[in-house]
């Protein structure tokens, strides 16, 4: 008995000491994987890269300027409604092809919309071709019968560019940026917005975001030849996966059906949206116009925008930026501060308080003083709505308009585009409107000092964003670089 009885018992132990083993290694792996995960969504990025001498070599400052003009006219598109309908009627004018690259898509109100005409679209035997970065890709597109509606249609696709896999954790990392609807390579639209209620319509939304855009009516060969050869550049990549969702459930079929249904209510209950617009008429002509883009790949980045931009600065003429943030290391202050000893540089970017990116908004609490340091006569815009344009003036005749921030990321990680226009109309319309936008801007005189906005406008920090954004600024201050 005294024998079974020890025997039971060296088995139990033996038993717990295995399970506790096993925890014990599952701990290990854990954080092994996890160790994993943070090493390799950050070591790759840590490093960042300077402009090779062959980009220096080939960029040339002043082939962005023209003599005459190039046939090729712009307009600014400021308003969120009216940047909805010229993506409606623009895929309503589409009679070949149509190209789409958008940060983040959102099947929403606007989101459904867009979907809507570019599903009618396709039906009208027009070719669609849509890009989505990998993170929208995941949490919007992936599940969603509206995007499948529309992706199992046999003249449309939708590629996803770097889909996140936690296995391979560098590809959290290098985003796709851009945005821009491009039709017939005839004429597009190039800015700042993603492809839902925060950017486009009047739809009710708890964040809405003021941001810029660029219209240009392009002509063969010109700035929209350039525009779709950067598009086929990047569907082309290795990163690239057709979202190709080829189930005709119920669910998809009843999204398809209620697509169809939306968009002849849409056309029903804003005929001006759809009916001929003289844009030649609405639009400035341009001496000439630049793309400027980031490497496609996804991995760590050399700045060509940033270094493109900041050579432009130095053209001649007073400079102003507009930035949603303002987040620099030391080679990117010390471009900025060569700027402003050369010419008057502004630099408006969202007060904390009225920023919707966090941790930006932290890193500029830490690091206002080194962006005040640059030179930079310093705005804080407190107007209300998160202020998302992406702009520069040059003198009185550049204007830029695009995806970069001046930030990190925007800088050595992510895909960006901006559109260097040489148009003077264009150039003073976009001044006028800075001197609106500043009415509603604290001037900053010091790391911890403002002259007030002159419209009167301040935005309270809340007791809990304001606790945030403290720890934050200590808690990511060693990872800025992926900010």
């Amino acid at each position: 008995m005294r024998e079974r009885r020890c025997g039971r018992m060296k088995t139990r132990l033996k038993i717990r000491c295995k399970k506790r083993n096993m925890v014990k290694w599952a701990r290990r792996l854990l954080a092994a994987f996890l160790a994993y995960c943070l090493l390799g969504a950050t070591l790759p990025f840590l490093r960042q890269r300077e402009v090779s001498p062959e980009f220096r070599d080939g960029f040339d400052a002043a082939s962005c300027y023209g003599e005459a003009e190039s046939g090729e006219r712009a307009m600014l598109v400021e308003e969120n409604e009216q940047a909805l309908e010229h993506r409606l009627r623009m895929i309503a004018m589409a009679k070949e092809e149509i190209l789409l690259s958008t940060f983040d898509f959102h099947d929403d109100e606007s989101g459904k919309d867009v979907l809507s005409a570019l599903l009618d679209a396709a039906d009208r035997g027009v070719k669609v071709k849509v890009i989505v970065d990998g993170i929208s890709g995941l949490l919007q597109v992936s599940g969603s019968n509206w995007f499948r509606a529309l992706a199992c249609h046999e003249n449309a696709q939708i590629g996803i560019y770097n889909m996140p896999n936690l296995f391979l954790p560098w590809t959290t990392q290098g985003r796709m940026h851009d945005k821009y609807l491009l039709v017939d390579q005839s004429m597009y639209l190039l800015g700042g917005r993603n492809t839902y209620d925060f950017f486009l319509g009047d739809y009710a939304t708890k964040h809405p975001n003021d941001d810029r855009e660029v219209l240009v009516l392009s002509r063969p060969q010109g700035s929209a030849a350039a525009l779709r050869a950067y598009f086929e550049g990047v569907w082309a990549l290795d990163c690239m996966e057709l979202f190709a969702e080829h189930a005709h459930g119920k669910g998809v079929e009843d999204a398809r059906e209620a697509l169809k249904q939306r968009y002849a209510m849409l056309r029903q209950t804003r005929p001006e949206w759809f009916s001929q617009c003289d844009y030649t008429a609405m639009t400035v002509p341009c001496r000439k116009i630049t793309l400027l883009s980031n490497p496609t790949g996804i991995m760590a980045k050399e700045p060509w925008v940033f270094y493109a931009m900041t050579e432009l600065m130095k053209t001649g003429g007073e400079v102003e930026i507009h930035s949603p943030y303002a987040v620099l290391n030391d080679g990117m202050q010390a471009a900025i501060a060569s700027v402003c000893d050369q010419e008057k540089v502004r630099l408006v970017v969202n007060a904390v308080e009225n920023g919707g990116n966090y941790p930006a908004s932290a890193d500029y609490l830490l690091h206002k003083k080194d962006v005040f340091n640059t030179g930079v006569e310093l705005y804080e815009y407190v107007g209300g709505a998160s202020y998302h344009s992406k702009s520069v003036t040059i003198g009185d005749r550049l204007s830029i308009v695009g995806s970069y921030n001046l930030d990190l990321r925007s800088t050595y990680l992510d895909t960006e585009l901006m559109l260097v226009l040489d148009s003077e109309e264009l150039n003073r319309q976009l001044r006028e409107n800075y001197e609106e936008i500043r009415k509603n801007c604290r001037y900053v005189t010091g790391e911890n000092t403002y002259i007030p906005a002159p419209s009167g406008a301040e935005k309270a920090l809340t007791g809990k964003k304001r606790a945030l954004l403290g720890v934050l600024k200590y808690v990511l201050a060693p990872f800025r670089f992926l900010i």
